[in-house]
């Protein structure tokens, strides 16, 4: 079962209204956050760094 924002906000420990703007794209998480997220979800920071590096190239890639 999809954990809501509500669970999601919980587990990292800010208000859902910051882990919606974060799930837009509107903010970014800060350090704390990406601290939680590892621990608290159980989220392999291979895998998180992994995943921000793919972004980030298809993100950039396009602004070239």
């Amino acid at each position: 079962m999809d954990a809501t924002q509500d669970e999601f906000a919980d587990k990292l420990e800010i208000h859902v209204n910051n882990y919606g703007n974060i799930e837009r794209g509107l903010n970014c998480p800060g350090g704390e956050t990406i601290i939680r997220l590892i621990t608290n979800c159980r989220i392999d920071i291979t895998e998180l760094v992994l995943e921000v590096e793919t972004q980030a190239k298809r993100i950039y890639s396009d602004k070239e």
